[in-house]
């Protein structure tokens, strides 16, 4: 990366592309083995606050150091991650998200010495107003548009909502924030943009996503369209953007009088991997951070049946390629999962207790979806065509076993006749969504149950009498879980017979049932991350028993669930353990500045 991004070129504010430009030199400014990122350059360029786990207690905290040179200072010691640091016009204090009692936005002073003020509960990404007398933030899930855009006063105060979306920053004005959303706030099919609303709650849209991706800029949730305000080019949006296999700075610019993109997109820094997270100061420096992500799959050792975890958790795989969506064996011994190794996404058969791996197919197209029977013996996955293979765990030749079945799938029944999977619903049956079931004897495709809400990842229980699932309200951002019985006749089911296990006020999702049928395992956010919790049922009636409770959390940044792709994460349950996919992350911060004239 310094050799690529030795220098870089960067046209003055106002300037045309052939106007002289001005050649700035790149410099590592940390040097962490673990998690160091999301840098804030203090206005005048003098000291840098970033979120790193480098005091080795696994989790963040809010760090700040000279960029001249010196030792780094801890400013936050709470075992919570805190992160996404933000400097005070004045540099005095730091406004960051902490995870602890639910999570929230604080400040601290810039010195230390200080406890933490709680300046509005649950916000992410805080962001001072150029003028000092606001702060800006976000609330809802990592995991999509749908949040709610925030103002509060520097000192705190009654926080005023303006706006549907996430991740605001400032204007330069100190009148307008600029902010990742819908074009169209009660859509979840609208299209994404930039959108300015003003502080009376007058929203614009920009128009830079058609500008972007008529570039072949690649958008990604976590990095990609997340904007900052470069401040010695008021009129330029600076972002990190995809662009082959590679996600670097951007920057785009923006007409103060009209909020429309006013130019192409062009290219800040040139690393051949993820940088992301930019600041800048005054005096045209940015820093920005490197990091290395990998996705692999996770074992948790567990008393399936009580939800107990019985140890720590295990890597189950180690390719640098991202490996995803695990599916067990009931007995914990095989495992099928997704592996990009080979360019695109085949399926791969893991033996857990030699380790031995194997690819089960090798085509040109994206695999998705993989699950293993109960007993091991075969595999269900799906393509992008929609049809659905069937393939022996041992290898061999695939068959379609259903032609244009569409949608995902979720599940075997125990004895292996039956597969349940979600599937947009066909015209006559009156529904948008529907979980149906395939059986193999008749070839016959029954839909179980239908909604005009997003139904997903539908899972049989045990005995087969029963099947789990979770509706989205995607407008709300919120998921439910659900259980409804399995019946041949009188179908689809009602809404009125599904058996409520969460209440719906949250993003819970991904059940999975414990081998005898009385618990069921799911992922939720309920405590500002995603982690495994459970909730016992009523043996007989499925019904909820007490109250759910966290079986598995996983908060800190470096290796957690809240990065990953739902549809990925697999939360597949066994014998001895669970199996997740999570991200891991590390990385440092390095400095772009313009070079000093002689």
């Amino acid at each position: 990366m310094a050799v690529a991004g030795a220098s870089w070129w960067l046209g003055q504010s106002g300037s045309s592309d052939s106007d002289v430009r001005q050649k700035s030199v790149l410099a590592s400014l940390t040097s962490d083995f673990g998690l160091t990122y999301q840098p804030s350059l203090s206005p005048d360029g003098k000291l840098l606050a970033y979120a790193s786990d480098r005091a080795g207690e696994g989790n963040l905290d809010i760090w700040v150091q000279q960029v001249g040179g010196g030792q780094p200072v801890r400013l936050t010691r709470h075992e919570a991650d805190e992160s996404e640091p933000h400097f005070s016009p004045d540099s005095t204090r730091i406004v960051f998200r902490s995870e602890r009692d639910g999570g929230g936005v604080y400040t601290i002073s810039t010195l230390g010495g200080d406890e933490p003020r709680l300046i509005a509960r649950e916000g992410r990404r805080p962001r001072f107003s150029p003028d000092g007398s606001r702060i800006a933030y976000w609330v809802g899930s990592e995991s999509n548009l749908r949040g709610r855009v925030l103002v509060v006063g520097s000192t705190g105060g009654e926080p005023a909502e303006l706006a549907f979306g996430r991740s605001p920053i400032w204007t330069p004005d100190s009148r307008h924030l600029l902010f990742l959303g819908r074009v169209d706030s009660d859509s979840s099919t609208s299209e994404a943009d930039w959108l300015v609303v003003s502080l009376d709650g007058a929203v614009v849209p920009t128009g830079a996503f058609e500008v972007l991706q008529n570039q072949s800029l690649g958008p990604t949730l976590r990095y990609a369209f997340i904007a900052e305000v470069w401040p010695p080019r008021e009129n330029y949006i600076a972002f990190a953007a995809r662009l082959g296999d590679s996600t670097n700075m951007w920057e785009v610019p923006i007409s103060p009088d009209t909020w429309q993109v006013a130019g192409p997109p062009r290219q800040l820094t040139f690393g051949a991997g993820i940088e992301v997270q930019s600041s800048f100061a005054a005096g045209g420096q940015m820093v920005f951070s490197t990091q290395v992500e990998n996705l692999d799959i996770w074992g948790l050792p567990i008393d399936e049946n009580r939800g107990e975890v019985s140890g720590e958790t295990e890597r189950l795989t180690t390719s640098t390629a991202e490996d995803l969506s695990p599916s067990l064996s009931s007995d914990g011994k095989k495992m099928v999962f997704r592996s990009a190794r080979s360019e695109n996404f085949d399926v791969w058969m893991k033996d857990v207790e030699t380790g031995r791996e194997s690819n089960l197919t090798a085509s040109p197209e994206d695999e998705r979806t993989a699950i293993i029977s109960a007993d091991g013996s075969k595999v269900a996955y799906r393509i992008a065509t929609t049809d659905i293979y069937v393939v022996p765990a041992s290898g061999g030749m695939a068959r379609n076993v259903c032609e244009g079945c569409g949608g995902a799938l979720s599940h075997w029944s125990r004895s292996g006749e039956r597969l349940i999977f979600y599937r947009r619903a066909p015209p006559e049956t009156g529904f948008s969504n529907l979980i149906a079931v395939l059986t193999f004897s008749s070839s016959e495709v029954t839909g179980l149950a239908g909604a005009e809400q997003f139904l997903a990842d539908p899972r049989f229980s045990p005995d087969g009498n029963w099947f789990a699932f979770h509706a989205s309200n995607i407008a709300r951002a919120r998921r439910q879980i659900f259980i409804a019985p399995v019946r041949a006749t009188d179908l689809p089911i009602k809404r009125n017979e599904w058996i409520a296990v969460t209440d719906g006020s949250g993003s819970d999702s991904r059940a999975a049932w414990s081998p005898d049928g009385n618990l069921l395992y799911f992922l939720s956010e309920r405590d500002g991350s995603r982690c495994v919790w459970a909730q016992r049922l009523d043996p007989k009636t499925k019904k909820p028993v007490g109250s759910a409770f966290g079986v598995y959390h996983a908060h800190q940044r470096r290796r957690s669930m809240m990065n990953v792709n739902l549809e990925t994460i697999g939360l597949s349950v066994a014998r001895d353990k669970i199996a997740i996919t999570m991200r891991e992350i590390t990385g440092n911060i390095w400095m772009m500045e313009p070079a000093s004239e002689k």
